[in-house]
């Protein structure tokens, strides 16, 4: 008896680690996108084509791009959330271990929308579009 509730335990320990496994990362983030558009307190931003501001993304890590210019990296997990004030559940992206910030995120087929907590009234998004070799390395 002993042994089967000890390896009842052990598959079960397993099975809830790789289900954990699998929300930290996504690899359809992986590649290059680009911010497009910001809406927020500050109304509606439009970014051009070529502006080389936003994230690369490869397994769990990240690197964020400024002008081209690379800046904070680190690594991201993603994870089941729900909204403040509502009964919604959505996916947080959680950049290096933050607990503060709650950011949303929205993958729909190009287009990574990332977003303060929907019950926020002037909370903000930002829209980033996937690019082919975006962001060039400094050599």
């Amino acid at each position: 008896m002993k042994n089967k509730i000890l390896t009842l335990s052990v598959l079960a320990l397993a099975a809830g680690l790789a289900g954990c496994k699998k929300d930290n990362t996504d690899s359809a983030f992986n590649g290059s996108w680009e911010k497009r558009v910001s809406f927020g307190f500050t109304g509606r931003i439009e970014y051009p084509e070529g502006n080389g501001t936003g994230f690369d993304f490869q397994g769990n890590r990240y690197t964020a791009f400024n002008s081209g210019i690379p800046g904070q990296a680190g690594t991201f997990r993603l994870a089941p959330d729900w909204f403040y004030q509502s009964n919604e559940k959505g996916w947080r992206i959680v950049f290096d271990k933050e607990l503060t910030q709650k950011r949303f995120y929205e993958l729909r087929g190009d287009t990574l929308s990332i977003f303060d907590d929907r019950s926020v009234s002037d909370g903000g998004m930002t829209q980033y579009v996937r690019r082919e070799s975006l962001f060039v390395q400094p050599e």
